[in-house]
């Protein structure tokens, strides 16, 4: 990718149209990236930690006593979006080159999943790693209300036919 001045970036684009599998793609190609990706795996949505390059459970099972979260059709472990804001809080300390964050979704809009922490994981970013780029990914229908919700009018939001083809 090539440096730009805007330090947050936006993938904005409709559900199951290749936003992670792009993303998770660029990732394999490029050091010092963290973050989280949620790619589907064997027909399971999956949390996937960039760093350590680790698949974990994301989705539950279907007879799981574990507590969970329901969202539309899907069924997530909610200790899944605990270790997920524990990844994301764990990677300020790397200062990497970019954080990824995906996704922005209908929980948090809500103040679930990722929340509370997100927000505070972007601020924390913004002022300890101000060389950080973050690439966050949004559905193209929450774009509005997440750009509102998290302050993110000055954000780039990206065209990945050309920004995940650049070097």
């Amino acid at each position: 990718m090539m440096d730009r001045k805007n330090s947050i970036y936006i993938y904005s684009d409709a559900i199951q149209t290749g936003k992670t599998t792009r993303v998770l793609t660029w990732v394999n190609g490029n050091e010092n990236v963290y973050g989280i990706l949620t790619p589907d795996v064997a027909g399971k949505r999956r949390l996937y930690s960039i760093a350590e390059k680790q698949l974990l459970p994301f989705e539950a099972e279907k007879n799981t006593t574990e507590p969970n979260i329901i969202i539309g059709d899907f069924t997530f472990l909610k200790s899944a979006f605990t270790q997920a804001q524990q990844i994301l809080k764990s990677t300020l300390s790397h200062q990497p080159d970019w954080l990824i964050i995906d996704e922005i979704g209908k929980l948090e809009m809500q103040n679930e999943g990722l929340e509370p922490q997100l927000s505070s994981i972007l601020n924390d970013f913004i002022k300890r790693s101000p060389q950080t780029k973050i690439l966050l990914i949004i559905r193209d229908t929450l774009l509005d209300a997440a750009t509102e919700k998290y302050h993110l009018q000055n954000a780039e939001v990206i065209d990945y036919r050309y920004f995940f083809t650049e070097n």
